[in-house]
């Protein structure tokens, strides 16, 4: 059935639609992926936006659920050039077709990806709408324009835990703060011999170090850090060693006096290079479309210690007093990642804590 992408500065793009038959509406961005879709629709921080996937060919792996640390879709929108119809993988489940529409997200396929991508990377994200009626679009721009911006959602709501809870058993304590992204934390502390408790957003900060941890991890998310219901963190950071990832490393960049200012284009992609202070580069998975300010950073603790190396924005920060750390890049998971790549690894044995 015919679809349309309606975007809130009038463009409007026509497809047909797939998935879920539904009409959705949010932040409209573009992730340069050539492979992962499977991590991106699922990925926490990308709750309350339409992804446009650069890659002209979608789906060709099929869905494999051993491979998602995310178990459920996160974003309310797909759009795509084309959509495989018969994907070839021996360990393919599903269509990446039918896992949209079980899921209940909108797919929208058939239109220029590329011309798309090209407003938005000059436009900058902007609030849209995928719909099978434009009849009277004056009226469908005037809905879209009275819809709420991402920094007006409370998005880190949606998806983080409630209530505390113990996700590993052990002596030794790690805590995870829960903006929604905690299972790429939980899949990295598997492999250590602590345990770990996990709380929400709003926590109450004796509540947290009450049983002295080791460390306290502050998760990824969806939405602008100043939109997150989180504690007060500046009450927490000489209390417990702490590292960040993603919102969390804004949180903290935050908590320490810098500013987080959202990007003309955000970093969205899997092959997006990353340099440490000592000169080594690396490949990380991002997804982020705020980045903290490096003017911000002067006159605080804070040392910057990673670069993008296509921007030269902040990629992590490091306290110059406290035993605090953050990168705002995704941490690298599967068989195929090197742990000694992993930042909170990485961190946790310069804290004394081994695997």
């Amino acid at each position: 059935m015919k679809g349309f992408l309606v975007l809130e500065d009038g463009e409007v793009y026509v497809g047909t639609t797939i998935g879920a038959p539904n009409e959705v509406w949010g932040e409209v961005v573009f992730h340069t992926a050539v492979t992962g879709y499977q991590d991106i629709i699922t990925d926490p921080a990308y709750l309350g936006q339409i992804v446009v996937l650069t890659y002209p060919l979608v789906g060709n792996y099929g869905i494999d659920p051993t491979e998602l640390v995310e178990k459920r879709p996160h974003v309310r929108g797909l759009v795509v050039k084309e959509f495989c119809v018969f994907p070839h993988n021996w360990r393919s489940q599903e269509s990446l077709a039918s896992f949209l529409r079980r899921s209940g997200v909108v797919g929208l396929q058939g239109l220029d990806t590329r011309a798309l991508t090209r407003h938005l990377r000059d436009k900058g994200p902007m609030r849209g709408i995928i719909t099978r009626n434009i009849d009277n679009l004056a009226a469908v721009l005037e809905r879209l324009r009275s819809l709420p911006t991402i920094e007006e959602q409370d998005l880190v709501d949606e998806v983080a835990t409630k209530h505390p809870y113990v996700a590993q058993e052990g002596s030794r304590q790690i805590n995870v703060i829960d903006l929604g992204g905690a299972a790429e934390i939980l899949a990295t502390l598997r492999d250590f011999p602590v345990g770990v408790t996990v709380f929400p957003p709003a926590f109450p900060v004796e509540e947290v170090v009450r049983n002295n941890p080791l460390l306290t991890v502050i998760s990824n998310g969806p939405g602008a850090p100043q939109a997150a219901p989180i504690g007060d963190l500046t009450q927490i950071l000489s209390k417990t060693p702490l590292f960040g990832v993603g919102l969390g490393h804004q949180l903290l960049a935050m908590a320490a006096g810098a500013k987080v200012v959202k990007m003309a284009q955000g970093h969205r992609g899997h092959n997006l290079p990353v340099k440490e202070e000592g000169g080594r580069v690396f490949i990380s998975r991002q997804s982020h479309g705020y980045v903290v300010e490096e003017e911000s950073v002067v006159g605080t603790d804070l040392a910057i210690t990673h670069r993008n190396l296509n921007d030269g924005t902040i990629e992590g920060l490091r306290h110059r007093r406290l035993p605090i750390a953050s990168v705002q890049y995704r941490l690298p998971l599967g068989p195929m990642a090197p742990k000694e790549e992993n930042p909170l690894t990485r961190w946790l044995h310069e804290l004394g804590i081994s695997s």
